[in-house]
Protein backbone atom coordinates (compact mmCIF):
# COMPACT_ATOMS: atom_id res chain seq x y z
CA UNK A 1 0.00 0.00 0.00
CA UNK A 2 2.71 2.59 0.57
CA UNK A 3 3.97 1.94 -2.89
CA UNK A 4 0.25 3.21 -4.39
CA UNK A 5 0.39 5.67 -1.96
CA UNK A 6 3.96 7.32 -3.04
CA UNK A 7 3.74 6.61 -6.29
CA UNK A 8 0.49 8.63 -6.54
CA UNK A 9 2.03 11.35 -4.99
CA UNK A 10 4.71 11.53 -6.91
CA UNK A 11 2.65 11.61 -10.12
CA UNK A 12 0.65 14.54 -8.56
CA UNK A 13 3.61 16.09 -7.52
CA UNK A 14 5.10 16.15 -11.25
CA UNK A 15 2.38 16.94 -12.85
CA UNK A 16 1.71 20.07 -10.77
CA UNK A 17 5.62 21.27 -11.15
CA UNK A 18 5.25 20.22 -15.29
CA UNK A 19 2.14 22.48 -15.06
CA UNK A 20 3.87 25.75 -12.85
CA UNK A 21 6.74 25.45 -15.28
CA UNK A 22 4.19 25.84 -18.35
CA UNK A 23 2.33 28.87 -16.46
CA UNK A 24 5.64 30.15 -15.90
CA UNK A 25 6.63 29.88 -19.35
CA UNK A 26 4.19 30.77 -21.22
CA UNK A 27 3.02 33.84 -18.88
CA UNK A 28 -0.24 32.35 -17.40
CA UNK A 29 -1.86 31.66 -20.66
CA UNK A 30 -2.39 28.37 -22.18
CA UNK A 31 -2.35 27.49 -25.90
CA UNK A 32 -5.19 26.24 -28.24
CA UNK A 33 -3.99 23.07 -29.19
CA UNK A 34 -4.52 20.02 -28.55
CA UNK A 35 -2.09 18.78 -26.29
CA UNK A 36 -1.87 21.65 -23.74
CA UNK A 37 -5.98 21.16 -23.74
CA UNK A 38 -5.40 17.53 -23.13
CA UNK A 39 -2.93 18.37 -20.54
CA UNK A 40 -5.32 20.08 -18.50
CA UNK A 41 -7.51 17.55 -18.80
CA UNK A 42 -5.26 15.32 -17.80
CA UNK A 43 -3.49 17.47 -14.79
CA UNK A 44 -7.33 18.15 -13.36
CA UNK A 45 -8.44 14.18 -13.42
CA UNK A 46 -4.98 13.06 -12.06
CA UNK A 47 -5.98 15.75 -9.36
CA UNK A 48 -9.89 14.00 -8.85
CA UNK A 49 -8.16 10.39 -9.19
CA UNK A 50 -5.17 11.77 -6.24
CA UNK A 51 -7.51 13.32 -4.00
CA UNK A 52 -10.02 10.56 -4.45
CA UNK A 53 -7.84 7.58 -2.92
CA UNK A 54 -6.98 10.02 -0.02
CA UNK A 55 -10.76 10.11 0.25
CA UNK A 56 -11.25 6.24 -0.09
CA UNK A 57 -8.68 4.95 2.43
CA UNK A 58 -10.00 7.63 5.08
CA UNK A 59 -12.89 6.44 4.53
CA UNK A 60 -11.88 2.96 4.86
CA UNK A 61 -10.16 3.36 7.96
CA UNK A 62 -12.94 5.26 9.25
CA UNK A 63 -15.71 3.61 8.57
CA UNK A 64 -16.33 -0.06 8.94
CA UNK A 65 -19.49 -0.91 8.45
CA UNK A 66 -20.25 1.09 5.33
CA UNK A 67 -19.18 -1.23 2.41
CA UNK A 68 -21.65 0.19 -0.32
CA UNK A 69 -19.92 3.22 0.25
CA UNK A 70 -16.66 2.08 0.30
CA UNK A 71 -16.91 -0.17 -2.71
CA UNK A 72 -18.35 2.92 -4.78
CA UNK A 73 -15.50 4.94 -3.91
CA UNK A 74 -12.86 2.26 -4.77
CA UNK A 75 -14.72 1.37 -8.03
CA UNK A 76 -14.75 5.29 -9.21
CA UNK A 77 -10.83 5.26 -8.15
CA UNK A 78 -10.69 2.21 -10.15
CA UNK A 79 -12.04 3.52 -12.97
CA UNK A 80 -10.75 6.74 -13.33
CA UNK A 81 -7.26 5.12 -12.71
CA UNK A 82 -7.64 2.83 -15.53
CA UNK A 83 -8.98 5.86 -18.08
CA UNK A 84 -5.86 7.49 -17.18
CA UNK A 85 -3.64 4.75 -18.24
CA UNK A 86 -5.17 4.50 -21.53
CA UNK A 87 -4.78 7.76 -22.01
Amino acid sequence: MWIHRVAGSFILLLNLIFISLMIHDKDGEIENNFHSILGLILLIVVIIVTLGGVFTRSRMNRIKWNTKLILALKTIHKVLSLILNLV
